[in-house]
């Protein structure tokens, strides 16, 4: 089996879903395995073959995924995009082409790996319902069924493994992505003035100085990924990012001094940013 999860992996292709070919390969490998002992009438055969496909997806099958989400989502920060322009630079002297190609295929592979991972999760626990259901209809022993309840309650614990690892690759891509771009944004709201008067108030009403464009920047920035994240994942990117909003605005308000009219210039933009975070 290990030799097949590996010729899988080497074989892995990005199909036309968001999951590569690796998932579906290797957990029919796991599948066909468990049923094939399953076909032998031998408890102890069964487990040790979920034993044995347990063992791979949580080593050979884990570390291929870990791997792409590790090597992180290319940064896009200003110091990043600088970097990867003098970096393109000397590769057009060296060789004659850039290292774009290569950014482009670390996107895809974290992406793919992300996804990947939470599709893996969910699929365990379909695996886990299907092979049990199968096991249902035939009567064994308290003792037997007691040790394929142990074994295949282990395909859920790696289950929650791939979803922990899908979870880290969305705080990386918020961290990589969003937070650069957060901060600066943030930031710029403590040069705007908080101390105002009535007309100054019933301009910002009029012609609002931040809260609007704000809003208008990161919708465009998190529906860039709505098309390349499964469902779950991209549900994970939105909370994850409203975390971050939500600190660095804090972070930001403060610094800042606010008057009585700033103040309710300050709950009007809160009310805003609100609406658009939770709508």
């Amino acid at each position: 089996m290990e030799e097949c999860v590996r010729k899988a992996i080497d074989m892995d292709v990005r199909e036309e879903g968001m999951l590569s070919s690796v998932v579906d390969d290797v957990l029919f490998l796991v599948r066909k395995c468990v049923r094939r002992a399953t076909s032998s009438g031998s408890v102890d055969c069964v487990c040790a073959a979920l034993n044995n496909g347990v063992a791979l997806l949580e080593t050979t099958f884990y570390q291929y995924l870990f791997g792409a989400v590790q090597a992180g989502y290319p940064s896009t920060n200003f110091a990043a995009e600088a970097l990867q322009t003098a970096q393109n630079a000397y590769n057009v002297i060296q060789h004659g082409k850039t290292s774009e190609a290569s950014t482009d295929t670390q996107k895809e592979s974290f992406l793919t790996a992300t996804n990947n991972a939470r599709g893996t999760a969910d699929l365990l626990l379909e695996l886990r319902k299907g092979l049990e259901q199968e096991w249902s209809k035939t009567q064994r022993s308290d003792v037997e069924s007691g040790k394929l309840d142990n074994a295949v309650s282990q395909l859920t614990d790696v289950s929650r493994k791939m979803h922990h690892l899908a979870s880290l690759g969305i705080e990386s891509l918020c961290k990589t992505v969003f937070r650069p771009k957060l901060k600066s944004s943030c930031e710029a709201y403590a040069d705007i003035n908080h101390t105002l008067n009535d007309t100054q108030l019933a301009e910002f009403e009029a012609v609002d100085p931040f809260i609007e464009q704000f809003n208008a920047n990161l919708d465009k920035q998190i529906a860039s990924f709505e098309p390349v994240l499964l469902k779950d994942n991209f549900q994970t990117l939105l909370l994850t990012v409203c975390s971050e909003v939500e600190r660095q605005m804090e972070r930001v308000i403060m610094k800042c001094s606010f008057n009585r009219l700033g103040g309710l210039q300050l709950d009007r933009e809160y009310r805003q940013l609100s609406a658009y975070l939770s709508g």
